[in-house]
């Protein structure tokens, strides 16, 4: 009897233990700070003089958009040569025409000989089968010239694809150091983009709690300065997860860091801004 009730025991305890741990609640952390994941700079890989700025201080521009035109003319007519020659096929039609020529002369000779014999000599049959094979080769050597024609247009497409600047990422520009008509040079900054679509925020778990919390792990936020919240308004909390959390403990504090994200769908979150996160336990969140 005392046996099984033993064991009923032992039962109630590690259920109730598997319950309290799938209802742990969050992790709250305060005094958290918002930075930008994405700044990104950009630059020239070509010494060329900036002939248009399509962008101004503040502006929201794409991914893939035309941001900076450099002189690229030596660049733009080298691609125009080899578009002329990538698209020029008179020298493949030529050969292929002259190859039909030479096989039926060559077919003509052959059934003319059977027909009546000796009418055309060997040396004029050896001289019009090698007549033919040269034509042969000669198409091949077209259908080359033609691929490398090719080939050719693409590397001048790629020569001139640099004196076009475009946006790598979607977002605002945020600083622009030079102007029409200045020169740069290759790895000097000219624009600068912040994007705003998602945000890191940084902050400290208590040592004792850092154990429960990983990459992956989902979190939310909100902001924690009454005021500047209710200015901002229309979203309260905001939502991601964690992307490190450091294998270096703080030794004054007894926490650990964490950075995660956040997406910022309306594009008001700021650098700067404190937050307050509350780190979701994954077991409760995936039952």
């Amino acid at each position: 009897m005392i046996p099984r009730l033993i064991i009923a025991i032992l039962a109630v305890v590690v259920f109730t233990g598997s319950v309290s741990a799938q209802v742990r609640g969050p992790i709250v952390i305060d005094r958290c700070v918002l930075k930008i994941r994405d700044h990104i700079e950009v630059s020239s890989t070509r010494a060329a003089r900036i002939v248009e700025l399509k962008i101004r201080l503040g502006n929201l521009v794409q991914k893939d958009d035309l941001l900076i035109q450099l002189d690229g003319e030596i660049a733009q007519a080298n691609f125009q040569v080899a578009l002329q020659n990538a698209t020029n096929n008179v020298e493949f039609r030529y050969a292929v025409k002259a190859n039909e020529l030479s096989q039926k002369e060559y077919q003509r000779a052959i059934q003319l000989n059977e027909e009546i014999p000796g009418a055309r000599s060997q040396a004029e049959i050896e001289q019009l089968r090698l007549k033919a094979e040269r034509s042969d080769l000669q198409v091949e050597q077209a259908q080359q010239h033609h691929q490398i024609a090719q080939i050719n247009r693409e590397l001048a497409l790629l020569e001139l694809k640099p004196y076009r600047i475009i946006a790598p990422i979607s977002g605002q520009i945020v600083e622009i150091h030079k102007r029409v008509g200045e020169y740069v040079q290759p790895g000097e900054v000219i624009a600068e983009i912040v994007s705003m679509e998602e945000m890191l925020v940084e902050g400290y778990i208590p040592l004792n709690k850092a154990w429960q919390v990983r990459p992956g792990t989902p979190i939310s936020g909100s902001i924690s300065l009454p005021k500047l919240a209710e200015n901002i308004g229309q979203r309260t909390s905001y939502h991601g997860q964690i992307l490190l959390v450091d294998s270096t403990i703080d030794d004054l504090s007894q926490s650990v860091r964490f950075v995660g994200v956040l997406e910022n769908e309306t594009g008001l979150l700021r650098a700067g801004i404190p937050m307050r996160i509350e780190i979701h336990n994954q077991q409760a969140a995936h039952p």
